[in-house]
């Protein structure tokens, strides 16, 4: 279980991490990214840090699956993909 920052009134403080490689890499790929972000911008700042982090290249389809809204953090995105619940 991970904790999720901000308590707030009548959400889990407690989260499931059903991939905890993927979405830890997620979340390295996606320091610097200025939020809200959409889905394009994320899946451009990932085709960004590929360039010096190849791995980044596998995080670009589980990224295309979520969906096209803005996200207000990296936790938003990875509960979107399904790794965080």
């Amino acid at each position: 279980m991970a904790e999720k920052q901000n308590q707030v009134v009548g959400e889990r403080r407690e989260k499931d991490v059903t991939d905890f490689p993927r979405a830890a890499a997620i979340g390295q790929a996606l320091i610097g990214l200025d939020f809200p972000a959409d889905k394009n911008k994320i899946i451009r700042h990932i085709q960004l840090q590929s360039q010096s982090n190849p791995d980044c290249e596998k995080m670009i389809p589980i990224l295309e699956k979520i969906e096209d809204k803005q996200y207000a953090n990296a936790n938003d995105i990875t509960q979107a993909a399904g790794l965080v619940r």
